[in-house]
């Protein structure tokens, strides 16, 4: 019997969320498929449970004997594998998960990103394969990396059905909950790319809303002073980062995704599962896969916008959510993202071959 795919997948660390929780959910989604194995950098609390993981150390060589594929994820994934290509034989991947300029100026400062996508793109460049979350993707790295060969493979989502959510949180977002209030909610890691604070400016115009958000960030307390500010802080709810913060979306209304940059709107894939409306601001990555039948979409930094947006979805979302719904099932489950990898997988190894 011919032998499955033997895949060694390298991810920053176990966080259950960013790329390690993308590569986690394709490697669901593949186990019938190929063999996939973990290995990582940096341990963390709440992490992904891989018992079967291996802890990398960047100076200690690890060559991957008897693995077909090598898949990176994250900056540092690619540098090890730049640092060990020669001994490295297996087929090199990476998923490229942000936009890379953008993402480094968000997180740190212009300075920093304007060094360190320079350095990315030669650590890249022993990958005989990189793939992009979107078209959009793919052309802003074929010419910030001078890329010919870019492939385009998105996100998808798997919920764990497993998952029990804390009863102290969703008493806690119960209470909080006013008749005759709408409820936003929003679970992501709190930066200025994510764009929360459109929500806030706009609960001041809308008094009928309430804001709950999941999630820590180095921006958390930035975002709170400006309900402060607005003088709109009981309308809030931020509560601490959650193991699978999904399981409070069905508590809310809608969900909301007022990103200024975003890799691959991964909220939307749980909100259209779970069959709650969603808005999103009009980012060319989020307009790739949903369209405005399927997602209420509002114009950046046009609070105006986004309350004209928000109003809609309280209106109509039960019809676009179940349209987003079908989207996913259609075009980003995770059988079907499954299927593009292990086509890009099957396709090296058979070069290789040949």
């Amino acid at each position: 019997m011919k032998q499955p795919i033997k895949i060694a997948v390298i991810v920053p660390s176990l966080a259950p969320a960013g790329p390690a929780r993308m590569a986690f959910d394709l490697a669901l989604a593949m186990k019938d498929m190929v063999q996939m194995d973990f290995f990582f950098f940096e341990k963390e609390n709440n992490a992904l449970e891989l018992p079967e993981a291996t802890e990398l150390f960047f100076a200690q060589l690890n060559t991957f004997e008897g693995y077909d594929i090598v898949h990176a994820h994250g900056f540092k994934a690619d540098a090890y594998i730049w640092y060990h290509s020669k001994s490295i034989k297996a087929k090199k991947v990476n998923t490229l998960h942000d936009y890379v300029e953008e993402d480094l100026t968000y997180q740190y400062n212009r300075l920093i990103s304007a060094i360190f996508w320079r350095v990315w793109k030669v650590l890249s460049s022993q990958q005989n394969a990189i793939v992009a979350l979107s078209k959009h993707m793919r052309k802003y790295y074929q010419k910030l990396w001078q890329l010919e060969e870019v492939k385009v493979i998105p996100n998808t989502r798997v919920i764990n059905k497993k998952a029990i959510a804390n009863e102290e949180v969703s008493a806690q977002i119960l209470s909080f909950k006013k008749p005759g209030h709408a409820l936003l909610f929003s679970m992501a890691y709190v930066t200025e790319r994510k764009g929360l604070d459109q929500v806030i400016r706009l609960l001041p115009l809308q008094t009928d809303l309430q804001f709950v958000h999941i999630g820590a960030g180095k921006e958390l307390g930035a975002l709170k002073s400006l309900a402060n500010k607005f003088q709109v802080a009981d309308r809030c709810l931020f509560i601490d980062s959650q193991p699978d913060a999904q399981l409070y979306l069905p508590l809310a209304d809608a969900l909301v995704l007022p990103s200024r940059s975003e890799g691959f709107p991964n909220a939307l894939l749980e909100a259209a599962q779970l069959n709650v409306p969603s808005i999103a601001s009009d980012i060319p990555v989020i307009k790739e896969y949903f369209t405005a039948d399927e997602v209420f979409f509002f114009e950046l930094e046009n609070i105006t916008s986004l309350g004209k947006a928000v109003k809609q979805c309280l209106d109509k979302g039960a019809e676009t959510a179940k349209r987003a719904h079908k989207r996913f099932k259609k075009d980003l489950a995770p059988k079907v993202i499954a299927e593009k990898y292990l086509t890009l997988y099957q396709s090296l190894i058979e070069a290789e071959a040949h």
